[in-house]
């Protein structure tokens, strides 16, 4: 069994393996997913830690702790305005 063969349908969509490709191309395509796995898990992992960062770095702020100015180095991390 691959590891494309263990994704569930919705990572699947539109991947479609040729009945004859070779066990050296599978085997390739193996740690490709593989490896695509692992940078997901690392993304999701530091878009967490950014968010843990903001909530404490804005805690700080709130108290009188943080240095003034510091929520302005902040303003360019807002996202896109609402409706857009």
């Amino acid at each position: 069994m691959s590891c494309l063969d263990t994704l569930p349908p919705t990572a699947a969509q539109g991947v479609v393996i040729p009945p004859n490709i070779r066990d050296a191309d599978r085997a390739a395509l193996d740690q490709h997913v593989a490896e695509i796995r692992q940078l997901h898990k690392r993304a999701v992992g530091g878009i967490l830690e950014i968010g843990r960062r903001l909530v404490e770095c804005k805690k700080l702020v709130a108290t009188g702790i943080g240095c003034r100015g510091s929520t302005s180095s902040l303003d360019g991390m807002k996202g896109p305005p609402s409706g857009s």
